[in-house]
């Protein structure tokens, strides 16, 4: 948080206060409450001292002590505490970057404490150890996975400290390839198929879901427009793998609270329908009434589910894309990024 956005959220905490509307004198006189709790630490005061002080009829100006007007109980305090407020002769500038600030709740490891001047991070040389011998993209894609695999706490950090370093293996470009290769790349998948022969019970295998008590965010897709490769059916779920990696890089989503899913409705692709090694329904899409039925018993599955989760929408086809954001728009919390996000 910069001192500008302190400023306007201290001046329309005391705005709302004292019944006035937030205008000029306002800022000016939150932004000095600012910066005296900024570089005037020791004239903090709480509210129980103000109290006791009026009880024993002794305010501020009696005693002689420049107090500090009251600034949403405990708000400078928490956010000096979490964001590494420096001394007043560093300027108070922030130590910690926001990304670090941004996990410290969240991130599936623990926040580790440390001085002013040095964090505790994953070295470099660590991204390059977990890519040793990996020259291809898709090899440095396999060596995250199998990170993941074998210590997911190290795999987050490592995602968290190094976004831009390893995402371009995770996500795009990568997962496209990665995407096509799916069935031949022999590697566990780490989110929910729903086929449709789990129609009756798709309920139930929501419910049984390792982590069901915490989710809250899906990213799902059924295969049938990846990226700009097209129909690779069940291969979808690499896409939603790696999409929903996205919400704990950037935005702080503990990864036990995302849930990738791929319905697995069948493919169109003759080359998969004839490969030996396909994971998915060997058959046509359906279209029509036989899957907007099944699309609907998932969507009510959800709701009965979990009814405040955010689900995304990734990855459909044209023809069905619009017509599942229309009519699920105002039944649950959810988007089409393909929509809303990169065609807006």
């Amino acid at each position: 948080f910069t001192t500008r956005s302190r400023v306007a959220r201290v001046t329309h905490y005391n705005a709302v206060r004292l019944g006035r509307q937030p205008g000029r004198n306002h800022r000016r006189g939150a932004r000095i409450t600012v910066r005296r709790a900024l570089y005037e630490p020791e004239q903090r005061t709480t509210r129980g001292e103000r109290n006791d002080d009026k009880r024993d009829g002794a305010g501020a100006r009696a005693k002689g002590q420049n107090r500090v007007p009251h600034v949403r109980e405990g708000f400078i305090e928490r956010k000096d505490k979490e964001n590494g407020i420096l001394a007043p002769s560093d300027g108070g500038l922030l130590r910690k970057t926001k990304r670090r600030t941004r996990f410290c709740a969240e991130a599936p490891f623990p926040y580790q404490e440390t001085d002013l001047y040095g964090d505790e991070m994953v070295a470099s040389e660590d991204v390059e150890k977990v890519f040793q011998g990996a020259e291809a993209g898709i090899d440095k894609y396999l060596a995250l996975r199998a990170l993941h695999a074998k210590d997911p706490r190290g795999y987050y950090r490592l995602l968290v400290e190094h976004t831009e370093e390893v995402l371009p293996f995770i996500y795009t470009p990568t997962v496209g390839e990665a995407c096509q290769k799916y069935s031949k790349l022999n590697i566990q998948t780490t989110g929910l198929y729903l086929s449709l022969a789990d129609r009756g019970r798709i309920l139930d295998k929501l419910r049984s879901w390792k982590h069901g008590d915490k989710v809250s965010a899906i990213v799902v897709t059924d295969g049938e427009r990846i990226l700009g490769l097209g129909d690779l059916g069940a291969g979808g779920m690499g896409i939603s793998e790696g999409k929903i990696q996205l919400y704990t890089a950037a935005a702080g989503v503990n990864p036990d609270s995302c849930l990738p899913i791929c319905l697995d409705v069948g493919t169109n692709r003759e080359s998969l329908l004839e490969d030996p090694d396909y994971i998915g329904m060997r058959q046509k899409r359906p279209t029509g009434i036989p899957y907007y039925s099944f699309l609907d018993e998932f969507i009510q599955a959800l709701k009965a589910w979990r009814p405040h989760l955010l689900l995304q929408f990734e990855d459909f086809g044209n023809h069905t894309a619009f017509v599942l954001l229309n009519k699920y728009r105002n039944q649950l919390c959810c988007f089409n990024d393909d929509i809303q996000g990169t065609a807006a």
